[in-house]
This record gives C-alpha cells, sequence and structure tokens, in this order.
C-alpha cells in the first residue's frame, strides 16, 4: 500500500510542506479491505462509496477522508505498485497513530512524477 499526495510529500520532505486535507492511497482490493478493519478500531466510518466506476473509493470518518485508487489488475495504478516496489528508496514505511495503518511511500521523484500528470487532466487545477 503506498500513501501519496500531500501527506507522503510532509514525511519524505521531514516537515509539513502544505496541511493535507485527506489520505490518499494505492492499493490493492485486499489492502484497502484490510486497512479499512483497522480503522474501524479507532474511528467511526460514516462512508464509504466507489467513484470512477469503481478505480477509486472514497472512505469519510468522524475525523478523517481516504481516498483509495485500487490496483486492478492491469490498470495504471498495479503499475505503479510494482513501479514503486522495484524502485530505489520507495521503501520508507510509517507507521501512524493519526490514523490506523503502516503503508510505503514513494521516493520524491515518483510523487513529483506523479503531480505532474495531474496537470493533463480535465478540469485540474493543477
Amino acid at each position: 500500500m503506498l500513501l501519496i499526495g500531500s501527506r507522503a510529500l510532509n514525511y519524505r520532505l521531514g516537515y509539513e510542506h502544505r496541511s493535507p486535507a485527506d489520505w490518499d492511497f494505492v492499493c490493492t482490493y485486499e489492502e484497502y479491505e484490510e486497512f479499512i478493519k483497522n480503522l474501524k478500531r479507532t474511528e467511526t466510518i460514516k462512508a464509504c462509496y466507489p467513484i470512477h466506476a469503481g478505480r477509486y473509493i472514497v472512505c469519510k470518518t468522524d475525523k478523517s477522508i481516504c481516498e483509495f485508487e485500487i490496483a486492478w489488475e492491469g490498470s495504471s495504478a498495479e503499475e505503479l505498485l510494482q513501479l514503486a516496489e522495484e524502485e530505489v528508496g520507495t521503501h520508507f514505511g510509517v507507521s501512524n497513530t493519526d490514523i490506523s495503518g503502516q503503508w510505503d511511500i514513494p521516493s520524491l521523484d515518483l510523487l513529483y512524477a506523479l503531480k505532474l500528470s495531474h496537470r493533463y487532466k480535465k478540469n485540474s487545477p493543477h
């Protein structure tokens, strides 16, 4: 399971570069299910629902919002997990007390590549 986005950047930099509004993950469906099972121990889940034809799942709790990009077989998310696994410097594991879980964080290079890819999405603010 990969933590991406602003929170991942903050961990990589060692300080809060930007105050994130949510948690962004890339994971398999099995990792998502395990994460939610663990999350239920510490937070009240208000809703979890799929968006973008099931590519993503959004979960809202009493304390946070988590977005999961599911790495379905043959998807670009699956390729991202494979790339991150092969990448030197990816395995920067984090255990967090704000939200239940442990995950890896991609290198700064991969986080930057992900951020740059957003600028080509329709209606992107980036």
